[in-house]
């Protein structure tokens, strides 16, 4: 187990200002647990599993501030965004 501490980034044209939590490696997952992705003001927070012999991922997310809810990614049928 590992702090994970990302400052500054960009992933896929999205700019996020801050990514961190605690990261478990194990020989079949990767989980990051209590993380906290950061926006400006805006804020996801939860536990990430990724099963890589499965190919499965498991979320569990919250969005508790709204500024993220009115983003057209959020919107598409294949995303889910729960105001909290």
């Amino acid at each position: 187990m590992g702090i994970l501490f990302l400052d500054d980034m960009e992933a896929k044209g999205f700019h996020f200002d801050q990514l961190k939590g605690q990261l478990h490696l194990a020989h079949d997952e990767i989980r990051l647990s209590r993380a906290e992705l950061r926006r400006d003001t805006g804020r996801v927070a939860g536990d990430v599993l990724y099963r890589p012999a499965e190919q499965t991922m498991e979320f569990n997310l919250t969005v508790p501030e709204s500024r993220w809810n009115n983003s057209p990614r959020c919107r598409k049928p294949h995303a889910y965004c729960r105001r909290t």
